[in-house]
């Protein structure tokens, strides 16, 4: 059972490392800053926060799920506010090429 354990951790440290940097990538792409700079953070700090929070703790692991949601929620907003802006581009004719004036 400890290797299970010892398994579950190391894979929760670089899940967290890969959410942050993809979610950092997206950011970057969003022109979010605050929410890249988030996601870097959760880069290094979801690995920590998952091995030494569940060796001191507990918590940790709990921590940072509601940390990476809490990114993700706001990444979210984000991606639905541009979505609807190209939506209302597309509806007045001002996207793809269309003739202006």
């Amino acid at each position: 059972m400890g290797a299970i354990g010892l398994l579950n951790i190391v894979a929760s440290a670089v899940w967290y490392s890969v959410l942050g940097w993809h979610v950092s990538l997206l950011a970057t792409s969003l022109e979010n800053l605050t929410v890249r700079k988030r996601a870097t953070r959760l880069t290094w700090l979801g690995p920590v926060m998952s091995t030494v929070g569940i060796v001191l703790c507990g918590l940790g692991p709990l921590i940072t799920i509601i940390l990476a949601y809490n990114l993700l929620t706001t990444l979210r907003k984000d991606f639905v506010l541009q979505v609807k802006a190209m939506d209302e581009e597309l509806q007045s004719g001002r996207a793809l090429g269309a003739p202006q004036g």
